[in-house]
């Protein structure tokens, strides 16, 4: 997975299986505490 924030800082991470709890364990680490992730159908978790 690649994430890239607003000002082009990008960081590159594997996942070993495509799912909602994998993603989420790896992008925690990677943005502020204050930010809210959003499915692709616009629900927050």
């Amino acid at each position: 997975m690649v994430v890239r924030d607003r000002e082009g800082h990008a960081a590159d991470r594997p996942l070993n299986k495509l799912d909602a709890a994998h993603m989420r364990n790896t992008l925690l680490p990677l943005i502020g505490r204050e930010s809210v992730l959003h499915d692709s159908r616009g629900e927050s978790d």
